[in-house]
């Protein structure tokens, strides 16, 4: 038996040698190299360095938008904590504005010392015409984007306001009788509402829009402004209390 085994093992090998088992498939070439990352060369910016003056009207932008929204919310002692923050800018001021250095702070002190929301909001809407003017003097302008206009819908009349009084501010932030009374138009067609008191709250409302979408200057602008402020504060204080009673 162990010869037949050897015979089989010595066939089977002799038949694998005579098999054309044909030619092995190439190996595959070598892959190349990565090529070296680009080298980033930063070009230096060509937008400039702000000035002294530059920032530090920025720094005062920040604050009186501060001053804004906290007298929106009825905030009285917040709007008056950064009106006391607002002093005169230590730079220098182009020739035409350095008059006016000290208007806005005296504007401030204004807002500091009112007695009430009311008052507060009058002496910011003075304020916002004071900033106008030295930007005017100093011509230093500037544009804003124009967001979309909110829907018609119901449940779009507080961002209607919203987008009415941020155009309004805009305006006065930089004299455009134009963009004033984009938002003032907005506001005079406010719908009134179903609750009586607040109906009463947005008629006030847009009487002060439309007297400052015809006023001819834009201190009267401003004023007619303060006077929004001023009711959208006592708006908001009424729908919040609308809100705490589940009627809104």
């Amino acid at each position: 038996m162990r010869t037949t085994s050897c015979i089989a093992l010595a066939l089977a090998l002799a038949a694998c040698g005579d098999r054309d088992v044909g030619p092995l498939d190439p190996l595959p070439p070598p892959r190349p190299p990565a090529p070296a990352a680009p080298e980033v060369v930063v070009e230096p910016s060509s937008i400039p360095e702000p000035t002294e003056a530059q920032r530090a009207m920025h720094d005062r932008y920040d604050a009186v938008a501060a001053m804004r929204r906290a007298l929106v919310r009825g905030e009285l002692d917040v709007a008056q904590a950064v009106a006391r923050s607002i002093g005169p800018v230590a730079a220098a001021l182009p020739a035409a504005a350095e008059p006016l250095r000290g208007l806005v702070p005296e504007r401030a002190a204004r807002v500091a010392a009112a007695s009430d929301i009311g008052a507060a909001s009058r002496a910011f809407g003075a304020l916002l015409e004071g900033c106008g003017r030295c930007h005017a003097a100093a011509e230093a302008r500037w544009t804003f984007d124009t967001p979309a206009r909110p829907g018609d819908a119901e449940g779009e009349r507080m961002r209607r306001h919203e987008w009415a009084v941020e155009r309004m501010w805009e305006a006065l932030v930089v004299e455009d009788h134009d963009r004033y009374d984009l938002g003032a138009a907005m506001l005079a067609d406010a719908p009134l509402g179903e609750d009586a008191a607040l109906a009463a709250l947005v008629a006030g409302v847009r009487a002060s829009a439309a007297a400052g979408r015809d006023a001819p200057s834009m201190g009267a602008r401003a004023e007619a402004y303060g006077d929004v402020l001023a009711r959208c504060a006592e708006c908001h204080r009424h729908y919040g209390a609308l809100e705490a009673a589940g009627v809104r």
